[in-house]
């Protein structure tokens, strides 16, 4: 098995690149078992879009079930990146500097199984582009739409930006031998080096993104909400339900992310970045998120209690004592009293104790969203004959491949990309100085000479960089330039096809009441206009024109995101 390698002058931060590099027997049998449930998913929906929907419990008046469970639940589960990661970084929380990158993948690949359960729900998958040609934005369905498209495009951007400068070091510390790896992380990285410019452009960016992304998850999950509380259908027509999804997505957030996080400390032997301290934060959290969620539910069921209007009275009796009494009992349970005998208590609130209280969250608030969505529709105002709904194995087939999809991504994105930001521990290190010494094991990645920090003066002459971005002829500097720029032409174009089907649709449609598509236009614009012009700059800034290499500390006077710069100095390859 391939090994790390380590020098007198190498910190013990290779240890985050291992599982980039080394693969285990445990490893291939997961994604076989993932890739199993994966294809037993497809060959279901293979069933359904053959047979038609008739092959799924779904009937008349119940025309959502798990689906639209799923899509809900996925939508909340991507605002763990949101809160841990943007909220956290404006905040200037500390401690969230190990957990960050863990969340931000959460949230993308959350939102990439989320949006397309409602595909999965339309049943003939065909008139997909006459529902995007023929858009109607009076209809809250499309107003989601455009949420999530911004949501998505601004998560990808900002997990991306962050990533750059380990990207760079992953480009500079593999063996030629990598070569794929190597060319992939090249352009990844986009001209990394660390210069002031690289590192102003950034900030920036990275800044930018943090501030705008808040505003964005919250009116995504509230939108969300919208496609249930603007009909008047019972125990939907209400306005806490927009709160209430938002508190419900952030509850869900947490609770994955901890259990993320848990198994990355388990299975990548991560105990001295991933410490009890951020699991003991989060559990925090996660008890003030619980008390939020039960205060919402309480509300919510008082008022219609309290109201007693019949339509809502016989979908209130049909979650406390009807056919989906078991259901909503077992979500009570689940989300608040299992969560509540663990988190409050110093003595439970151990690692394997917030993975429990976690485990039993995300249960629970599935069965939130199923109790929201199928009781309702089985007591319809429209006098419709009542209908229970079962779901059959082609939805359960379908719901785990989702799952199983989930799992499968975030665990290929842990074997290409360092899960720990090696620049945000070392930047959290340079401004905490001795006061952090535990935070954590890396050390600073200028090494030790003679009992002082390399500079960039010490990394010349003897020790130039043994960068292929650097010592690479002028030739293939160049050719990996026109990459950097087709990726930002690139993004460039999907950013305003985006923008111009809304702007489209909205004009065919003649909604300008509808205020929705010119606020996520300008939204997209803005974060297209932030990243481009930080993606521009530092390509162009890294452009190969001279040979300078080593670490270029940050000015002491300021503290930015960027205060650490990694570059290449001559180490030993990172593999024997």
């Amino acid at each position: 098995m391939n090994e790390i390698a380590h020098s007198s002058t190498q910190p013990n931060d290779d240890h985050l690149l291992k599982p980039l590099v080394n693969t285990s027997r445990g490893y291939y049998l997961m994604m076989v078992v993932l890739l199993g449930l994966i294809g037993w998913g497809a060959y279901a929906y293979y069933i359904q879009v053959t047979r038609g929907l008739g092959v799924t419990g779904l009937n008349r008046p119940v025309y959502w079930g798990v689906y639209i469970t799923n899509f809900v639940f996925f939508i909340g589960i991507s605002h763990a990146g949101t809160l841990i990661s943007a909220i956290l970084r404006v905040t200037q929380a500390e401690w969230r500097r190990p957990i960050t990158r863990a969340a931000e993948a959460i949230t993308v690949f959350a939102l990439c199984i989320g949006a397309p359960q409602v595909l999965v729900d339309l049943g003939r998958i065909d008139r997909v582009p006459n529902m995007m040609l023929n858009s109607q934005f009076q209809s809250p369905l499309l107003w989601d739409v455009c949420c999530i498209t911004a949501y998505l495009l601004g998560s990808v951007f900002y997990l991306y930006l962050p990533m750059i400068p380990d990207m760079a070091y992953c480009r500079d510390r593999l063996p030629s031998s990598m070569r794929v790896r190597k060319a992939f992380y090249t352009a990844m990285a986009m001209g990394w080096r660390g210069s002031e410019k690289q590192r102003h452009a950034l900030e920036r960016a990275i800044g930018f993104m943090a501030i705008i992304i808040i505003p964005v998850a919250i009116t995504v999950h509230t939108v969300v909400s919208f496609i249930f509380s603007m009909t008047i259908q019972p125990m939907w027509h209400s306005t806490i339900l927009g709160p209430y999804f938002v508190i419900g997505a952030i509850f869900t957030g947490i609770a994955s992310l901890l259990i993320a996080m848990a198994i990355l400390r388990k299975i990548y032997h991560l105990e001295d970045y991933l410490k009890p301290i951020h699991f003991e934060n989060l559990a925090k959290m996660l008890i003030l998120m619980t008390l939020l969620w039960a205060y919402a539910t309480v509300a919510e069921y008082l008022t219609t209690f309290y109201g007693a209007e019949p339509a809502h009275m016989s979908v209130f009796y049909t979650k406390f004592t009807g056919d989906y009494a078991p259901v909503f009992w077992t979500m009570v349970i689940c989300c608040f009293v299992i969560p509540m005998s663990i988190l409050p208590f110093h003595k439970l609130r151990t690692i394997s104790g917030c993975v429990v209280a976690s485990i039993s969250i995300n249960i629970g608030m599935w069965l939130e969203r199923y109790t929201i969505v199928v009781p309702t529709l089985t007591n319809p105002r429209l006098p419709y004959q009542v209908q229970l709904y079962n779901p059959t194995w082609i939805e359960v087939a379908i719901t785990v491949a989702s799952f199983a999809i989930m799992v499968f991504l975030y665990a290929l994105f842990v074997k290409v990309f360092p899960i720990i930001s090696m620049w945000e521990i070392q930047e959290g290190r340079e401004i905490a100085g001795t006061e952090l010494a535990d935070f954590s094991p890396v050390e600073q990645l200028a090494g030790q000479t003679g009992g002082h920090t390399m500079t960039i003066e010490d990394t010349l002459g003897d020790n130039a960089a043994n960068s292929p971005w650097w010592n690479n002829t002028k030739k293939a500097g160049h050719f990996y330039f026109k990459i950097h720029v087709l990726m930002i032409l690139g993004c460039v174009g999907v950013y305003l096809s985006a923008i111009g089907w809304m702007v489209w649709c909205l004009i065919k449609g003649g909604g300008f009441e509808f205020a929705v598509v010119p606020v996520v236009s300008c939204v997209l614009l803005g974060i297209m206009l932030a990243v481009s012009r930080g993606l521009v700059a530092i390509a162009c800034d890294g452009r190969p024109k001279t040979h300078k290499v080593g670490i270029v500390p940050a000015q002491s006077k300021t503290v930015s995101v960027e205060r650490w710069t990694i570059q290449s100095v001559e180490r030993p390859s990172i593999l024997s």
